[in-house]
């Protein structure tokens, strides 16, 4: 890997959804710490984008990341990385080169799951 090490700079953590029993029959959702780990943080601009909410008569920003970080087996796109108190979620996971060595998430903060 070119200097990864340098460029992982931020701290992350990475979460996973768990259902949790409401006492009513129902479930609700909690989510549990899975790893704390380094990671490059840039805005993807190829997927920001703005959607319009009419009921609301305001604008929703949607930020887009891409987000790297050293391989860590089964992050997925159920999950949400925390960064600096900010919930991001995820919505793709590459494996560069599927070389089991670097992952590169592109997750969303500003919308739900």
């Amino acid at each position: 890997m070119k200097n990864l090490s340098a460029e992982l700079n931020k701290r992350i953590q990475i979460e996973a959804p768990v259902e949790v029993s409401d006492g009513a029959g129902g479930f609700t959702t909690s989510w549990n710490a899975i790893a704390t780990l380094w990671a490059k943080i840039e805005p993807y601009k190829s997927l920001q984008r703005w959607s319009e909410n009419f009921d609301l008569s305001k604008v929703q920003v949607v930020k887009s990341y891409e987000i790297t970080i050293r391989y860590f087996n089964n992050v997925n796109e159920t999950m949400r990385i925390v960064f600096d108190g900010r919930i991001m979620n995820i919505r793709v996971v590459i494996d560069v080169d599927e070389g089991k060595e670097k992952l590169i998430i592109i997750a969303e903060e500003g919308v739900a799951t």
